[in-house]
């Protein structure tokens, strides 16, 4: 009887143990997977701070890279439009007698050609008279009183500004109409910001006529 009982106490000990071995893995595994997950939630927003950085990286430098792009053609565009100012001045000062020659309008085609070319690249003249100042698109050089256009209106366009895609390169040059005179006040000059310089028309540089190339031109 003492046996048997002694069995059932070494069993119970034996099944104790193995319930508080279990208990304990239990634990461990428990704290082991909490562990992993922290870790794992650690790594996982790591690596998504990683591909937002890398994202905007690669937005920054694509922007940057277009910012670039747009600049330099904006750049070589500039240079390209003086060359429209000369052919402008040219043309604003050929003699009748020669204005059907067909040199000259040989010159006139090149000129479209160029014009057409700018056009295809998004480039638009800005020219249109008798509008509203606006300062985005014009630089006053001259006001003048004139009864015939509102006040603030472009008058005349002294040289021609352009844009690309709606935004400007060059400011067009203008004369503003002040509006009607009012009595005991003078004309209104040019703004401060306008130099004496920018009231001039461009011209083209003198060419030396002689009796050759002259009789060349007529005929």
């Amino acid at each position: 009887m003492k046996i048997f009982n002694q069995k059932n106490v070494n069993d119970k000990n034996l099944k104790e143990e193995k319930v508080s071995a279990t208990n304990e893995l239990n634990e461990k595994s428990e704290d082991a997977c909490v562990e992993f997950k922290n870790e794992a939630e650690k790594n996982l927003a790591g690596w998504k701070r990683a591909m937002a950085d890398y994202e905007n990286l690669h937005k920054r430098m694509l922007e940057e890279k277009l910012t670039a792009r747009q600049e330099g053609i904006e750049t070589s565009l500039s240079s390209l439009l003086v060359v429209l100012d000369y052919f402008d001045a040219a043309f604003s000062s050929i003699p009748d007698e020669i204005s059907q020659n067909p040199w000259v309008k040989g010159v006139e085609n090149i000129q479209k050609a160029f014009l057409n070319a700018l056009l295809n690249h998004g480039v638009q003249s800005i020219s249109e008279i008798n509008i509203p100042f606006n300062p985005d698109i014009h630089e006053a050089v001259e006001h003048i009183n004139d009864e015939n256009i509102p006040a603030g209106n472009v008058i005349k366009i002294i040289a021609n500004g352009y844009q690309r895609d709606s935004k400007t390169i060059r400011p067009a040059k203008v004369r503003v109409s002040n509006g009607k005179a009012t009595q005991g006040k003078d004309d209104i000059g040019p703004p401060a910001q306008a130099t004496q310089d920018s009231t001039k028309e461009i011209k083209p540089p003198e060419i030396k006529k002689t009796e050759e190339s002259e009789n060349n031109l007529i005929n």
